[in-house]
């Protein structure tokens, strides 16, 4: 046990006193076990994307850089755009390829939208932990 639990543990236990059951003991040992193994795939996954972004870790060094993208964005976004950025064609087709760019989703003079998963997830979301707007500028 870890932390104030410590200390409580003599009356933890005599909580538990007649009312853990074997099928209790089962069940928790198969939700530990499946625990485990879940940490286990989640360590053997997170080598392989280790493996494929070896030979881009100057990119992913540099797009961490960026307030509120951790490694995890960092590996999705090289894995979704790479480092080619010539196949964009510039700043504003990247950010229209990625569903950043101003669109106007009105429909019945409703606002609707579509957020991509991943956009959520990697750009706003961090962008609005950190307090920040994030907003793509265009190239001279």
């Amino acid at each position: 046990m870890k932390g104030a639990l410590r200390h409580k543990s003599a009356k933890l236990l005599q909580s538990l006193n007649g009312r853990l059951r074997r099928h209790h003991v089962d069940m928790l040992r198969f939700s530990y076990e499946h625990l485990q193994f879940i940490e286990e795939a989640i360590l053997e996954v997170e080598q392989e994307i280790r493996a494929h972004i070896a030979d881009k870790q100057e990119a992913f060094e540099l797009i961490t850089t960026v307030p509120g993208i951790n490694e995890n964005a960092a590996a999705i976004i090289l894995a979704e755009i790479g480092t080619d950025m010539e196949q964009f064609g510039g700043d504003k087709q990247l950010a229209a390829w990625a569903e950043l760019g101003p669109g106007n989703h009105e429909s019945a003079g409703k606002k609707t939208g579509s957020v991509s998963k991943w956009e959520e997830q990697l750009i706003l979301q961090p962008s609005n932990s950190q307090g920040k707007v994030v907003k793509v500028e265009s190239s001279p």
